[in-house]
């Protein structure tokens, strides 16, 4: 038997009080169980309410934090994504002669200098387009009128407007500030050169056509010379040569400030394709090959995606005979490896066919256009009679419609605020020639807005 303590004599009338109504009589074994018992529940207690203790600031802190986080989120505005594109086409002005695909270029100011390859009275239009009005107003006149010339936007904010199809090597500067063409200080000396701006302001020519009559084909010995431009004289001055000569070929950028020369053709009219990649660095004026090579048929289109990027899409047979029984891959070619990566391949049942231009969206959507498939007639004397616009995601491969033009063709800008600038093209309609009812093609003089 044990003795009983003043807490167990408590406990024990307070346990008779509470759970039996009659009183039994005392026993200490009992009494030393459920102390022993009340002990521990009271540890218990004691051990709960220390740990719940010291987790309180930890779970007043997780909350605040959490209420933080979602007070900045709410706060926070999500940058819009230029898609879903909604489809909407809207009119904005015309120009003042209808162009197939004008040469267009993006000023520094917002605005849109655009040169329509029909010459009027000999003389090529050109006119600049103002965003916040929609209105085109003519500037002008060009020293010499060109067909699809290159364009490249000096530092200054002139425009360096070089060649064109069928001309002979020329070149000439507008001023945005003057709208005024200016011609300058000597030629280059080919045709169809590719151009890129340099980090130090002057500018790359390479490759092209050279300054020789055209063979019974038609044709010319494509270039291998380059040539560097100071815009602080306005001189062309030599730099090279190439490796290897080729004409319709890109130049990029590296973040080092030299430039890669990839694809090209070795001979256009046969569509000899160049492989070989090479380096050209400004500071020696000196091409060196590559190891790495870069395959890209004439008329492929190509897209700078940022991040030392670029997106082409190859299309089978593409140029004088494009095989359309087969699909297009979408490959991304990573600069700085030389690697390549398949995102997307379109199946040859797409609504789209002879896609011509690639605009960036963003990082990973790419703007597609073609012409419409469903609108087209294929053979030697085919048409297109709207022109198709899709977006290519190339994280997941998926190709989805925006829209159909009624008008094929034109050219494609990319504007600031994310909107779409389409400037003329190709309308065709039924006529009657020579007393036999056809197909007939215009220009068209509209212009319009993809939003």
């Amino acid at each position: 038997m044990l003795d009983q303590t003043p807490f167990e004599r408590r406990l024990s009338d307070r346990l008779a009080a509470e759970f039996d109504p009659v009183v039994r009589p005392f026993d200490p074994q009992a009494i030393a169980a459920a102390a022993i018992g009340g002990r521990q529940a009271t540890d218990r207690r004691r051990l709960f309410l220390l740990v719940a203790a010291a987790a309180l600031p930890i779970v007043l802190l997780a909350g605040v934090l959490a209420v933080g986080w979602r007070l900045f989120e709410l706060r926070t505005p999500v940058p819009p994504l230029p898609w879903p594109l909604t489809g909407v086409l809207e009119p904005t002005g015309s120009l003042t002669v209808g162009s197939q695909g004008p040469a267009a270029v993006l000023l520094d100011d917002g605005r849109v200098l655009a040169m329509t390859d029909l010459m009027r009275n000999g003389e090529m239009d050109s006119e600049i387009w103002d965003p916040s009005t929609g209105v085109f107003e003519s500037v002008g006149p060009m020293v010499k009128a060109r067909e699809q010339p290159r364009t490249v936007v000096l530092a200054d904010g002139r425009v360096l407007i070089i060649g064109g199809l069928e001309q002979g090597p020329s070149a000439e500067l507008f001023d945005p500030v003057t709208a005024t063409f200016s011609p300058t200080a000597n030629d280059p000396t080919t045709i169809y050169a590719t151009a890129v701006r340099l980090r130090d302001g002057r500018v790359l020519l390479s490759g092209g056509l050279a300054n020789v009559p055209a063979d019974e084909s038609g044709g010319r010995p494509v270039a291998g010379t380059a040539e560097i431009f100071d815009p602080i004289t306005n001189t062309f001055s030599s730099v090279g040569p190439m490796r290897n000569p080729r004409v319709y070929h890109r130049l990029e950028l590296l973040p080092d400030g030299r430039v890669l020369v990839l694809g090209g053709v070795t001979d256009p009219i046969r569509q000899g394709l160049e492989e070989h990649v090479e380096i050209f660095d400004p500071s020696t004026g000196l091409f060196t090959p590559s190891e790495r090579t870069f395959s890209s048929a004439l008329g492929n289109p190509i897209t700078d995606l940022g991040g030392n990027r670029l997106l082409v899409l190859r299309q089978p047979g593409w140029g004088q005979f494009p095989d359309r029984s087969l699909p297009m891959t979408a490959v991304v070619y990573d600069l700085a490896s030389g690697g390549e990566t398949t995102v997307a391949a379109i199946p040859a049942n797409a609504p789209v066919h002879d896609v011509r231009a690639l605009v960036r969206l963003t990082d990973a959507r790419v703007l597609l256009v073609g012409s419409d498939k469903a609108s087209s007639k294929f053979g030697p004397f085919g048409f297109t009679t709207r022109g198709w616009y899709g977006v290519l995601d190339i994280t997941t491969g998926a190709l989805v419609q925006v829209l159909v033009r009624d008008a094929a063709d034109g050219t494609v800008l990319a504007l600031p605020d994310l909107r779409i600038l389409i400037l003329g093209g190709t309308i065709v309609h039924d006529c009657v020639f020579q007393g036999a009812a056809g197909k007939c093609s215009d220009a068209s003089s509209g212009v319009d807005i993809l939003r």
